[in-house]
């Protein structure tokens, strides 16, 4: 038996680990067809905080069980998240979602200007940042 941890790879003797039961899917009903595909594939299932899952009554109904309670889960946590969203909108009027834009300091500012007459290894080995990080400040510099 091999053990694969690829989800698409997985065929015929091979035993498929992961790590919690809701990792396979987002919903009940595609953790359960998956489950199901493997099962009619000879695909053993091993949940390393649950064992291997059987295709017995006792295994199916703790299977259907455990990923119910993980899309609660997942669908509280979503809920959530959106009224924090909302609060923050009702009560911050500078709120943005996302990411903040990374400031322009003046160490970046230094270090484009260099990187406009020197290669961008030089650039890194003269200011000691990595080649992708001069390769991002010219980006975010010359978009800005």
């Amino acid at each position: 038996m091999t053990k694969t941890y690829y989800r698409n790879k997985a065929k015929g003797g091979d035993e498929l680990i992961v790590a919690k039961l809701d990792r396979l899917g987002r919903k009940t009903s595609d953790v359960i067809s998956f489950l199901d595909k493997c099962s009619n594939e000879n695909i053993t299932v091993n949940v390393l905080n649950m064992g291997r899952l059987d295709n017995s009554p006792g295994g199916r109904l703790m299977r259907n069980v455990i990923s119910s309670f993980a899309e609660y889960e997942r669908d509280m946590i979503v809920s959530r998240t959106q009224e924090g969203k909302a609060y923050a909108k009702q009560h911050n009027p500078h709120y943005r979602e996302g990411r903040p834009k990374r400031r322009i300091t003046d160490r970046y500012q230094a270090i484009y200007e260099y990187s406009l007459k020197h290669s961008i290894k030089e650039t890194a080995l003269a200011t000691g940042v990595s080649e992708s990080t001069v390769k991002r400040i010219r980006r975010q510099i010359r978009y800005s």
